[in-house]
C-alpha cells in the first residue's frame, strides 16, 4: 500500500473507534505515569512542570484536532468516482478552471458542466459540456440549471457536486463607483450563487434527498476584513459567507450534503494580478491549482467546514475583534489599504 495523506485520513474514518482508545490509552495509562515521574521530580526541580504543562498543551490539542477532524467527516462517504456529476460556475478560467482539471483528470468524474460567460481555452473531451451565460442573469440562469437537470434525468443521474464559483471585481470608491458596477457584482458573487444554491438544493432534496451532493461556495478572505477601495467587492463576499454558515444550519440535519466554505487570500490568477502583495512572508500568493486540488481532496473526502488559506487567514476573523487602534496597526503593516487604487 502506497501511504499519503488521503490513506491516513481513510484509515481514520474507517477504524475512528480504534484511534479513540489509543488516546484513550495514551491518556489515562501512559500520561498519568509519566505525569506522576515529572511531579516526583519537580520536588528537586521546578523546571519539571514545564515539560508536564507542554506536554498536557501538545495531547490537548492533537486531540482536539483529531475530534474535529472526526466531526467535519462522515463516517461514511463514497469518494468520487465515474458516477459523480459536477456543476461549476466560472469553470472558464483561473480557480475555477483548476477544479474542473482536477476533478476531471484527479477524480475522472463522469461529467462537468462549467456555466461561464466565455468557454475555456482549454480543451476537454466529451465529459466537459460549456452552458454560456451570463450568470448576472438569474432568469437565464435557472433556465440553465433546469436544462441540466432535466438531460441528467433522462440518465438517471443527478447533480453530485456543486461548486459556486464565478466572481467579478470592481475596485475604486464607494462614493465615485457608479451605481451599475455595484448591482453587478453583487448579482455575480452574491445573487447569483444564492439562486444555484437554491435550484440545486430544492431539486436534490425533493428527487434525490438519500445521494450524495458535495457543496463548495468560493468566497474570499475579503469578505472578513476588507480594505480600501474594495468595499463593494468585499461586501458581496461577505454576505457569501453569511449565506453559507445559515445555509449550513439549515440542512444540517441532511447528513448526505456536505457543505464546503473556501476563503483564500490573493491567488495566481487574472482578478489581482495588477495588485502586488507585500509582506510575502506572513502573507503569500496562493497557487491556485495547488488550493483547487485541496478542495477537490476535501470533496473527495467528504469535508465540510472552513478553508482558509495562507495560514493568516485562519487567524484574521479575530482581527475584527480587536481594538481599533491595533486593527489599524494592523492594516499598516500590512499595507492592505495602498494596494487597490481609488479609479
Amino acid at each position: 500500500m502506497v501511504w499519503s495523506v488521503d490513506t491516513l485520513f481513510f484509515g481514520i474514518k474507517k477504524h475512528r473507534g480504534y484511534v479513540y482508545l489509543l488516546f484513550f490509552l495514551l491518556w489515562y495509562v501512559f500520561f498519568p505515569q509519566w505525569y506522576g515521574l515529572s511531579l516526583t521530580n519537580s520536588i528537586y526541580s521546578r523546571f519539571h512542570w514545564v515539560w508536564v504543562y507542554s506536554y498536557l498543551t501538545v495531547f490537548l490539542v492533537e486531540a482536539f484536532s483529531l475530534v474535529n477532524y472526526a466531526f467535519r467527516t462522515p463516517v461514511s462517504w463514497n469518494s468520487l468516482s465515474e458516477s459523480d456529476v459536477a456543476v461549476v460556475t466560472g469553470g472558464s478560467n483561473g480557480l475555477g478552471l483548476a477544479l474542473v482539471k482536477s476533478l476531471l483528470f484527479d477524480y475522472k468524474v463522469a461529467r462537468i458542466y462549467i456555466i461561464d460567460i466565455k468557454p475555456p481555452d482549454f480543451s476537454f473531451d466529451k465529459r466537459v459540456e460549456f452552458c454560456h451565460c451570463d450568470i448576472a442573469d438569474i432568469g437565464k440562469l435557472n433556465l440553465v440549471l433546469s436544462t441540466i437537470q432535466k438531460e441528467l434525468a433522462k440518465e438517471s443521474r443527478h447533480i453530485s457536486i456543486l461548486v459556486n464559483n464565478a466572481g467579478v471585481r470592481a475596485s475604486g470608491s464607494l462614493l465615485a463607483m457608479d451605481s451599475t458596477q455595484i448591482s453587478r457584482v453583487f448579482d455575480v458573487n452574491t445573487f447569483s450563487p444564492i439562486a444555484v444554491l437554491r435550484t440545486v438544493l430544492s431539486h436534490h432534496l425533493n428527487h434525490f434527498p438519500h445521494r450524495t451532493l458535495s457543496v463548495v461556495n468560493v468566497s474570499s478572505i475579503l469578505g472578513v476584513f476588507g480594505p480600501k477601495n474594495l468595499s463593494i467587492y468585499s461586501a458581496s463576499k461577505a454576505a457569501m459567507i453569511q449565506i453559507h454558515e445559515c445555509l449550513r444550519e439549515e440542512i444540517r440535519p441532511h447528513k448526505n450534503i456536505r457543505m464546503l466554505l473556501v476563503m483564500p487570500g490573493q491567488l495566481t490568477t487574472d482578478m489581482f494580478k495588477d495588485i502586488s502583495p507585500s509582506r510575502l512572508f506572513l502573507a503569500p500568493l496562493i497557487n491556485h491549482t495547488w488550493l483547487a486540488a485541496k478542495i477537490t481532496a476535501r470533496v473527495n473526502r467528504g469535508e465540510e467546514g472552513v478553508l482558509c488559506e495562507p495560514l493568516y487567514a485562519n487567524f484574521l476573523p479575530m482581527a475584527k475583534s480587536l481594538p481599533l487602534l491595533l486593527q489599524y496597526w494592523c492594516r499598516k503593516f500590512s499595507q492592505m489599504d495602498d494596494k487597490v487604487p481609488d479609479t
